[in-house]
């Protein structure tokens, strides 16, 4: 799946809250206020189109002091 647009739905989720998005794309994006946690992961889930980051990273690599919230969600 190429993205394109917006996502209908942001997901920034936590410790064991991954979800099974379909025709998942992951994207490495920079934003003005650095990286991101981890890739976001944009799919379909129900017949939304679906952002989805973990906010400690893959593996929970990011302690809570460290995880950039400002480009999570910019």
């Amino acid at each position: 799946m190429k993205f394109e647009g917006k996502a209908e739905i942001g997901i920034i989720g936590g410790t064991g809250s991954d979800i099974e998005l379909e025709n998942v794309e992951e994207l490495k994006i920079y934003t003005p206020y650095g990286h991101t946690s981890d890739f976001i992961q944009v799919g379909e889930f129900k017949g939304k189109k679906v952002a989805f980051i973990s906010r400690h990273g893959t593996g929970h690599t990011l302690p809570p002091h460290n995880v950039n919230s400002r480009a999570n969600i910019d």
